[in-house]
């Protein structure tokens, strides 16, 4: 659960209460890991994978509500998005 914080980049309390509330729906689960008592490993469950499909597809047919871009507007967001992916694997690195 400490990765999908780093990940996420929230608190590690904000994901131990999204991880509470998608146990509470069945959509995701968390056990102990049997090598090490500190890490509380969190998995998605068959019917939170269903749902994640759903609302993919959803949002997949809406476009994710824009319009689609020109091919340039697509090159520079890619180029914007590398830009910040870049600072952040270096942060990181720290």
């Amino acid at each position: 659960m400490g990765k999908l914080g780093v990940r996420l980049m929230v608190h590690p309390a904000a994901v131990t209460n999204a991880i509470g509330k998608l146990e509470q729906r069945g959509l995701g689960r968390r056990r102990m890991s049997p090598d090490d008592r500190r890490v509380v490993p969190a998995a998605i469950t068959d019917d939170g994978r269903a749902l994640v499909d759903e609302a993919t597809a959803a949002l997949n047919d809406a476009s994710f509500g824009m319009p689609e871009p020109t091919q340039d507007q697509a090159r520079d967001l890619v180029g914007m998005l590398r830009i910040v992916r870049a600072g952040r694997r270096s942060r990181l690195r720290r």
